[in-house]
């Protein structure tokens, strides 16, 4: 079936289904511990669809083309492993995506990685229509962001990036270099006083580099030439899982966690990276920010100290240091005072948020908000907890297969006390970039599934310590008359116990 909507999660019925209608799990396209697909659905009616009939060719399942650098390598690029061990420029590559293959490789890292695969475009089809496809090879993905990576899904990067890197030569061996992002285009974190950072590196002798100006293999090379690679967190980073040897990395991050997805490649690419968590300042973000979000470094001269210092740790040591290898676990290494270092989600643990761990009737809910100073945030079990304090929730929206699953509706209270309509199938509910916070939210069941489930909502309105629980279709409000802000929420979606009656 064609993707027929941009983004994927607005539409059902894209994805490769077999003859009863069913969607193939190995050709589906998930994230997460829990697999919730992008739209997609279980199960197609074919019996009313008019199918057209792929030409006669040999084909392999390329998956869905990912245009973002970053989610290409871990999304797109992770399932087409079995290259590996085959030439696989014999297939027609079926894939889904925006666009066509003609669209996909004008994007020079997706042409110059595809390249070293002996991929061109002539190799890539998208079907418009219905089709069936009689003999079809669909490999798994490699690597699922968010959840798991195999070691073939480094293999496979490494193999690339050897392809890519066979003529370079570098003298630059010993010496330290640092990513900066001044002069990316779009991007989820930035720092308004990054140039400040970089004269302090530079006075050190860290050579400043620019990813947007270096082609992928020049990227590469970046990683395996020199001693260590100082970034901010970020897509470039992801660059390492094309690495070998694997890379010596110092990150800062902006965030009080980290993206597992950087733990994922760190663990199975074998990086020796540290990640440091410096003291920063929110900044309102302007209305021509090339970022989402952006912080300033209260002390800049000190946390380039702090990464030379770790640099240095690395290349005195052969060994992962302590901390390598367990991003995904958000451990801290703190710049400057160590005391001034807060967990936002030590905020929560008094009369807030339910544990459902073990409540075998709990299905989960992934929902998304969009948070002041912040941008978009996930949680794959329904709570939105962790936010710092002031990052107050201005918009939310439920995954769309969840809505359709489980007959999801929800709305939004904004800060002039009026309630959005009830919407569903992952549409937004609240604002964006206007600095307008949400007071109030529901969400309820639909007809279809209300005697089957129940819906318990969890909201917590700052500076308020309780929580304030309520039922499903019920409005979650702050009960004073102060009426503050939303500052995390929680859905707890369960399924009615079988009831059998005796006779």
């Amino acid at each position: 079936m064609p993707l027929t909507t941009v983004p994927p999660d607005l539409d059902p019925n894209w994805g490769i289904y077999d003859e009863d209608g069913l969607l193939v799990a190995a050709s589906s396209l998930a994230k997460g511990p829990i697999r919730r697909t992008v739209g997609q659905s279980f199960f197609q009616d074919l019996s009313n669809i008019e199918l057209a009939q792929a030409p006669a060719e040999k084909y392999i399942y390329g998956g869905f083309i990912v245009s973002h650098y970053g989610h290409f390598l871990m999304t797109t690029l992770s399932r087409f492993w079995l290259s590996t061990e085959e030439d696989l420029a014999s297939y027609r590559i079926l894939c889904h995506g925006a666009g066509s293959p003609q669209g996909w490789f004008s994007h020079p890292f997706i042409k110059e990685i595809f390249f070293s695969l002996g991929l061109t475009e002539e190799n890539f089809v998208s079907f418009d229509t219905p089709t069936v496809i009689p003999h079809c090879i669909i490999p798994s993905s490699s690597c699922v962001e968010h959840f798991y990576a195999h070691q073939v899904f480094s293999d496979l990067g490494n193999s690339i990036g050897s392809k890519l890197t066979a003529n370079s030569t570098s003298q630059n061996y010993g010496k330290l270099v640092y990513f900066s992002k001044h002069l990316l285009s779009r991007g989820v974190q930035g720092l308004v006083n990054e140039i400040e950072l970089c004269e302090h590196l530079d006075r050190a002798g860290v050579e400043i580099l620019f990813p947007e100006r270096l082609s992928i293999s020049q990227q590469i090379s970046v990683y395996q030439d020199y001693a260590v690679v100082m970034a901010c967190v970020g897509s470039a980073l992801h660059t390492s899982i094309l690495t070998k040897p694997s890379a010596s990395l110092v990150c800062l991050s902006l965030a009080d966690r980290i993206n597992s997805n950087y733990g994922l490649i760190d663990s199975v690419n074998g990086n020796r990276s540290i990640y440091l968590h410096p003291e920063v300042q929110m900044v309102e973000r302007a209305p021509d920010s090339r970022f989402d979000a952006q912080v300033r470094l209260l002390d800049p001269k000190n946390v380039a100290e702090g990464m030379l210092r770790h640099a240095d740790r690395l290349m005195s040591s052969k060994e992962p240091p302590p901390l390598a290898r367990q991003s995904s676990l958000a451990t801290k290494v703190a710049i400057g005072r160590q005391n001034s270092l807060i967990n936002s989600s030590d905020r929560y643990k008094t009369n807030f948020f339910q544990d459902i761990s073990g409540d075998p009737e709990f299905i989960p809910v992934i929902a998304f908000a969009h948070a002041a100073f912040t941008g978009d945030v996930e949680n794959s079990l329904g709570a939105i907890c962790s936010l710092p304090p002031g990052h107050n929730i201005q918009g939310f929206w439920i995954d769309p297969s969840c809505c359709r699953d489980f007959d999801l509706w929800y709305r939004a209270q904004s800060a002039d006390g009026k309630w959005s309509e009830w919407m569903s199938d992952g549409a937004f509910a609240g604002t964006r970039g206007l600095g307008e916070d949400l007071i109030g939210f529901s969400v309820k069941i639909g007809e279809r599934l209300c005697n089957s489930l129940t819906l318990t909502l969890i909201g917590r309105f700052d500076p308020h310590r309780d929580a304030i629980l309520v039922s499903g279709g019920e409005n979650c409000v702050d009960p004073s008359s102060e009426q503050h802000a939303l500052s995390g929420f929680q859905l707890i979606l369960r399924s009615k116990p079988l009831v059998i009656a005796s006779l």
